[in-house]
């Protein structure tokens, strides 16, 4: 009788262990899907961040570009306007 209950204690403490080899097992593949997914997660963060700042280059450099440009046309004005008064300012004398 004794080895009936020991052999059907035995059982029970080799099926749990065969349940719980499972479950740590199919945990441990979760693990990985999870670690995976991470790690995609991550690359696609660093990728975001690179366009981000290649984005911000590019348009630093637009707004370079657009200043030059402006200052080139302000230089350009503020010397005509200079042409115009003197010219103005040489009529208004010759007229007095």
């Amino acid at each position: 009788m004794e080895q009936i209950i020991l052999s059907f204690g035995l059982g029970i403490v080799l099926v749990s262990n065969i349940v719980l080899v499972y479950v740590v097992l199919k945990s441990n593949k979760k693990v990985n899907e999870c670690e995976s997914h991470i790690r995609n997660l991550e690359q696609s963060i660093s990728d975001i961040y690179n366009i981000i700042g290649q984005k911000d280059r590019d348009l630093g450099g637009y707004i370079s570009e657009v200043d030059r440009k402006v200052d080139s046309r302000i230089d350009k004005l503020d010397a005509r306007v200079v042409m115009e008064l003197e010219r103005f300012k040489q009529t208004y004398i010759k007229s007095y």
